[in-house]
């Protein structure tokens, strides 16, 4: 038992205390026998955990049968028990009375406002009345957005994964899960919703998680690189009187793995009434040609370059359909940048070294924003693509192969595919032989 909770709780807390780029107030709801707190404990920046728990007679139960659930003593700086910890406060009370209390209409508006909620309660799918009043009460969910700092970010634990054969969500045992989707995704408060589940948690089932966002710029964090994170995790979490490892789960491969849903998600999603745009995108569709250039294969190549570095074009040497791909597999092989990247670039192309002086120049030319806010990711072709000349008007007959402006707050089809959507590019309209082939600046923006 000991080894699955663990797993469960760091899943259940490190994802969405890593997405906040600096959580100092938490407050937990539920999660009496104490290991949530615990896990909230071991982020070095928390200064304040505020505890909402039912039922008194669980914690002390917890405490003596269940110690090691509560066990805070080989962290450095943390009492040995958690629940003694000068940071915890415990308030024994109903977690939906309370935060509509605190922080419904009524309430007063100097309460402490939460940088991480963690809704640590029932399974949405508990035929119960009380999951009906946790999971789909506007007036609480409007209550624990309310609770939240600007940049706050509230994890549920939402029960067991979906199948790929299951009906759409409004219709089958996630009904009330689905509920809770759409009143997050549908108010004004909410920024990003990422969904993500651990099938090592002690379920017969793999088990699901949902983190809400109230600032897009979560999802800088949330994308992380593998490496970027294990610092991350060094950095922020506190050490161990032992040397052991303080994390004995989560790291940045297992962040990794949070970051694309299972596929079960996106096609239950795909259910759903009127079908999202974006599930029309989830493959390429194989009906449609795809134009390449062949370097050194003239004959093969579907273009022509004429002229050099700044100065080139690219021009089709058949007729292209509208719809058809174009340069798919230069396209595939587009770097990936980040801010800090383009930072340390310019940073580097400053000293005046020729070579990434050069480099500075073609990245700022050439390196396109991911349509996908907050993220802050920027997508540097590399192959012929790059030469294609970009302009701002009607002229352009090249686009993004997704033709949807902005992503939802939610959906796992981008989470899943994202950066396909952010890379390949589509005929617009009907390329004539012999036409300069144009993009649209929207697609470099």
């Amino acid at each position: 038992m000991y080894s699955s909770e663990v797993v469960y709780h760091e899943a259940l807390v490190h994802p969405g205390m890593i997405a906040h780029s600096n959580p100092k107030h938490v407050a937990v709801l539920g999660g009496g026998e104490g290991a949530t707190v615990r896990e909230v404990l071991k982020h070095k920046s928390v200064e304040s955990v505020t505890m909402v728990e039912i039922d008194p007679e669980l914690i002390t139960i917890a405490r003596e049968y269940l110690p090691k659930m509560s066990d805070c003593s080989d962290l450095v700086g943390r009492a040995d028990n958690c629940f003694d910890d000068e940071k915890l406060t415990v308030i024994n009370d109903n977690a939906v009375d309370y935060f509509v209390r605190k922080y419904g209409p009524a309430a007063q508006s100097n309460n402490v406002l939460f940088d991480v909620l963690v809704l640590d309660a029932l399974d949405p799918e508990d035929d119960v009345l009380f999951a009906q009043d946790l999971y789909a009460d506007h007036t609480f969910v409007n209550a624990m957005l309310k609770s939240m700092n600007s940049d706050g970010v509230i994890i549920i634990q939402i029960g067991t994964a979906p199948d790929l054969n299951d009906p759409k969500a409004e219709n089958g045992v996630y009904a009330v899960r689905e509920e809770l989707f759409k009143l997050f995704e549908s108010h004004s408060d909410v920024a990003a919703m990422h969904v993500y589940e651990e099938p090592k948690s002690g379920f017969l089932e793999p088990h699901s998680f949902l983190i809400i966002c109230k600032d897009i710029s979560c999802r800088k964090n949330w994308y992380s690189r593998t490496d970027t994170l294990d610092y991350d995790i060094y950095d922020r979490i506190v050490t161990t009187k032992s040397n052991q490892t303080t994390l004995k789960h989560y790291d940045g491969v297992t962040q990794h793995a949070y970051q694309v849903p299972p596929k079960s998600w996106e096609t239950v999603y795909c259910r759903r009434e009127p079908t999202p745009v974006e599930c029309n995108y989830r493959s390429m569709d194989m009906s449609k040609e795809s134009y390449d250039f062949y370097f050194n294969d003239e004959e093969r190549s579907s273009f022509r370059i004429e002229g050099e570095g700044q100065t080139a074009k690219v021009f089709a040497k058949v007729d292209i359909p509208a719809g058809s791909f174009i340069m798919p597999e230069h396209l595939a092989k587009s770097m990936t940048l980040s801010e800090v990247n383009i930072v340390e670039i310019n940073k580097t192309a400053s000293t005046g070294s020729e070579g990434f002086v050069q480099f500075e120049k073609f990245v700022q030319a050439r390196a396109h924003k991911s349509a996908m806010a907050g993220t802050e990711t920027r997508f540097l072709e590399v192959g012929a693509s790059a030469l294609i000349r970009s302009v701002d008007s009607e002229e352009a007959n090249v686009g993004r192969w997704v033709p949807v402006a902005e992503r939802p707050v939610y959906s796992p089809v981008y989470d899943r595919h994202r950066m396909s959507f952010d890379v390949f590019m589509v005929a617009t309209k009907d390329i004539a032989a012999g036409a300069e082939v144009l993009r649209s600046t929207a697609t470099l923006n």
